[in-house]
């Protein structure tokens, strides 16, 4: 999920996972949108969560008047598929844009159906011209541990950059990320990150900087 992984399936769920979920969309004209991805690894939140390549998908639809809803789904892992249901109103007043959404992270081949997510987030989003603050809120505390990601992201031309930090009870498992983007095409991107704190000072497996290639093309 590369931020609303655009409230879109980029910025709700992967671009979630290449920037760590973008900032605040703008109002676009009505109709269904579609792309395919393909990236060299998961990137989630500055973190390689699927050991290999990734195929992802998106289908959304944009009512044009603010409101959206869609669902992505990805391979994430060997045996693995992830399914992301989201809904998301953003709005702009001038250079200022805000967002407020949803979005369900399921896992079909782990749970009995559908319905039966494994995690949900609120994601409250605001910008000014290029520069955009995202708060992703979990909504099952006594399972998150008060879990909360926020991302700061400010993109300049075809450079992207992106910080983020997570925050929970257990102090262990906190940590920040960083990455530079830079759009090589209007369909190929690469991506360099960084993660540090407790979690990362813990596991040295997670302390080398991460390189990503993502090809992304709409189908619609």
């Amino acid at each position: 999920m590369k931020a609303l992984k655009k409230l879109t399936p980029v910025a709700m769920a992967t671009a979630m996972a290449i920037t760590g979920m973008a900032g605040v969309p703008a109002i676009a004209s009505a109709g269904v949108s579609s792309d395919l991805t393909i990236s060299s690894m998961y990137l989630w939140r500055g973190l390689d969560i699927s050991g290999g390549p990734e195929v992802a998908g998106s289908l959304g639809y944009d009512f044009g008047n603010g409101f959206s809803v869609g669902t992505w789904a990805s391979s994430e892992a060997t045996n693995n598929l992830e399914v992301d249901l989201y809904g998301s109103y953003a709005g702009k007043v001038g250079d200022f844009g805000y967002s407020v959404g949803a979005v369900s992270y399921q896992y079909p081949e782990n749970t009995a159906s559908l319905s039966n997510s494994d995690s949900s987030e609120y994601v409250l989003g605001a910008s000014y011209k290029d520069l955009s603050l995202t708060a992703y809120i979990n909504t099952d505390s006594t399972v998150s541990g008060n879990y909360k990601y926020y991302s700061l992201d400010y993109s300049l031309g075809k450079v992207g950059l992106h910080y983020g930090t997570s925050t929970e009870d257990n102090s262990a498992k906190k940590y920040s990320d960083f990455n530079v983007s830079y759009a090589v095409t209007d369909s190929l991107t690469w991506t360099v990150s960084k993660a540090t704190g407790n979690k990362v000072d813990a596991n040295p497996a997670l302390k080398d900087p991460l390189v990503v290639l993502t090809y992304s093309v709409p189908l619609k």
